[in-house]
């Protein structure tokens, strides 16, 4: 298994496409682009190789608004899929399902022989990691004595299942449990609502797997990622654990966002392959999950795109300029499985495949 070719006919024709783009050539992007997309058509209008095709109709969306032939990409089979694909996102794709159980062990550590816990969750979706998180407490004989969740989560139905699922799980373990929703993002909250945060009674523990990336500048700007990582800061947690993709898709330079996104997405893409799913499943989670950051990192215009995703010491270096301290020991055991692998770094965990760190967890003191 060999990592993304930076040496193939299709990235160097991509990356020609990139400079023509940067530098106002919309006439040669065209003609490359509608040749990239035709020569990735098989004559029974499958897509073989996917990778350049996503990123070649990524291009087109952005900076070219018509190509000879009007070649659009044949993957609107796979638009049903993406409930049953979320499923097995969450489940067998070792990146995430191994991101929320080391998530939960470095979670364990903090919260580990208190009494009275918050746990602020940002985007807490359907609340399946506290699932897990409780069964972990439970095993260890750990489980507090009080626990009250602050789920932020934009989607309302999400904050209902997790809701749900939460009113189950403190008569199940013993514990006086309460769900505080918020139906937001968190760089919207108001101030009061930070204030009232942190006047809930009891230690203050924050969580976020995968969510912070998508945080936007304000039009004039502003710097939202550190202004919400302040707030955090505020909070004075004893804890903070974040799980984020390791790559560069903050940085405005297009070409730098390029290279970066063929590189991670490609190994993510290899990741994908080696999965015991069928062939069409492993497409679909290309097309419909990867295939969409794809094409908001390379088509949206940059005061709208939302997969910004940073390098940890980026992340790192955000969180020590607001005040927190890197987190050291007793640490978690780490293991992989038999794909992707876990290993210690300088200041954070990495989900490593082929030699490079895809997605980072660190964990950093308040107080």
């Amino acid at each position: 298994m060999m990592a993304p070719d930076f040496h193939n006919d299709d990235y160097h024709a991509l990356a020609r496409v990139v400079h023509a783009i940067q530098f106002g050539d919309k006439e040669y992007a065209k003609i490359k682009l509608s040749h990239l997309l035709e020569s990735h058509l098989s004559p029974d209008k499958d897509v073989d190789p996917l990778q350049p095709y996503l990123f070649a109709t990524a291009l087109t969306r952005r900076y070219v608004s018509h190509l000879p032939g009007d070649a659009k990409p044949p993957l609107r089979q796979y638009d049903e899929w993406q409930v049953d694909l979320f499923d097995v996102l969450t489940n067998i794709f070792p990146l995430v399902s191994l991101s929320r159980r080391i998530a939960n062990e470095l979670l364990f550590r903090f919260m580990k022989g208190r009494h009275h816990i918050v746990m602020v969750d940002i985007g807490i979706g359907n609340g399946h990691q506290e699932l897990d998180l409780f069964k972990l407490l439970s095993q260890q004989g750990n489980m507090p004595k009080r626990l009250t969740i602050i789920g932020i989560e934009p989607a309302r139905e999400k904050l209902h299942q997790a809701e749900r699922l939460l009113s189950l799980l403190g008569p199940k373990y013993g514990t006086e449990l309460s769900f505080i929703p918020v139906q937001k993002c968190v760089e919207e909250l108001t101030p009061r609502e930070w204030s009232e945060i942190s006047n809930v009674e009891g230690d203050v523990i924050v969580n976020e797997v995968f969510s912070l990336n998508h945080i936007r500048p304000t039009i004039d700007g502003i710097d939202q990622k550190s202004k919400v990582l302040y707030h955090v800061r505020d909070l004075n947690p004893v804890g903070f654990v974040l799980a984020e993709p390791n790559s560069d898709h903050e940085s405005a330079c297009l070409s730098t966002r390029f290279r970066n996104a063929w590189n991670h997405f490609g190994l993510k893409f290899l990741v994908i392959d080696q999965l015991n799913i069928h062939e069409d499943v492993k497409k679909a989670i290309k097309i419909k999950f990867f295939g969409r950051e794809i094409d908001d990192i390379l088509s949206d215009s940059e005061p709208i795109r939302c997969e910004r995703h940073e390098r940890a010491e980026m992340w790192m270096r955000r969180l020590l300029d607001a005040g927190f301290r890197p987190k050291y020991g007793p640490l978690p055991v780490l293991s992989g499985d038999g794909t992707v692998s876990a290993s210690w770094k300088d200041s954070y965990i990495g989900l490593d495949f082929e030699g490079e760190t895809l997605v980072a967890l660190i964990s950093v003191m308040g107080s």
